[in-house]
């Protein structure tokens, strides 16, 4: 339901859960310039070096979590199709990914959606640094303004409008990238939720909904630390009958590989990978989707998306 009024503020941390579980957080790191919580700072610019491939990262209390596109939960490159439901923000709205109708009414070819925030052009900030090479414009969320109709979604980064899911229309929200997959502020939600949002569920506690149905809670008895990341190529990606696998010459030998479709089924796997060679795999029988290419040495575990399309 809309909130009439003044709308809530999404607060620090949790503003809605990603439909694999995973946490969607806010566009902010957690911290402002001289700690004044005036000029927030800007998890993508600031946070965005320790997002791994699927762009995302464990917070300081080893939640894993997003605060832009999660790529690898879904096909961002298909821009032919309306994307699917990916989540929903704590107002119990859906977020969706980056493309949708371009008419409100479902009428219209499938585009990227836009966000209406744009960038400042000032180089002066009230009480904050100057727009320079230290602080330049886009590190702080504040540096964006809403600009109406500039895009496609308002001032919560989402619309009312109509979906394959909700044929009869329902507010949305949008994931907003730029035409090279890059985050586009505000990421997922805006600065404001667009609903009621149930009590306990804003700021930095947020995150806590009541379930009235019996669960089962599983905890995790032994988690390896990730030391360092094992650097490869696959290409071409999208792919259709086959990929090649690559792996850099300065890497370990002897490495462990899977492909795993999107419910962590092994699709196929090859052990004593070798740096420096090109390993070419059929994926001819393999079904359309989007798959994940894992490497594992000892500790150290990189994965990166495949989509397989035909």
């Amino acid at each position: 339901m809309e909130k009439t009024g003044t709308p809530t503020n999404v607060g620090l941390g949790h503003v809605g859960v990603w439909t694999n579980g995973v946490s969607i957080f806010n566009p902010k790191d957690g911290m402002s310039y001289n700690n004044q919580g005036v000029w927030n700072r800007n998890a993508l610019y600031y946070e965005g070096v320790s997002f791994d491939d699927c762009l995302g990262h464990p917070a300081p209390n080893g939640e894993y979590h997003h605060h832009v596109n999660p790529t690898c939960l879904y096909d961002d490159t298909d821009s032919l199709n309306h994307s699917p439901t990916i989540g929903f923000a704590f107002d119990g709205f859906p977020v969706y990914g980056a493309y949708g109708y371009t008419n409100t009414d479902g009428t219209g070819p499938i585009k990227r959606m836009r966000s209406s925030y744009v960038l400042t052009t000032n180089t002066t900030r009230a009480s904050g640094p100057a727009v320079n090479a230290t602080y330049p414009a886009g590190c702080f969320v504040e540096d964006y303004t809403f600009d109406s109709g500039s895009g496609d979604l308002d001032v919560h980064n989402g619309r009312y409008c109509i979906t394959p899911d909700y044929p009869g229309g329902i507010y949305a929200y949008f994931v907003t990238i730029d035409s090279s997959l890059y985050p586009v502020y505000p990421f997922v939600l805006g600065p404001t939720y667009y609903g009621i949002v149930q009590p306990g569920n804003t700021g930095p506690g947020s995150g806590h909904n009541t379930v009235t149905e019996s669960v089962t809670t599983y905890t995790a008895t032994a988690v390896n630390d990730i030391s360092e990341k094992i650097h490869f190529d696959i290409f071409p990606n999208p792919a259709t009958d086959f990929v090649t696998l690559f792996v850099e010459r300065d890497e370990p030998n002897n490495l462990e590989m899977k492909m795993t479709d999107e419910l962590g089924r092994v699709i196929f796997k090859e052990d004593f990978i070798q740096p420096s060679v090109p390993y070419t795999f059929d994926l001819s029988k393999v079904p359309e989707g989007i798959y994940f290419m894992t490497l594992r040495y000892q500790d150290a575990v990189s994965i990166s998306k495949l989509i397989v399309k035909r």
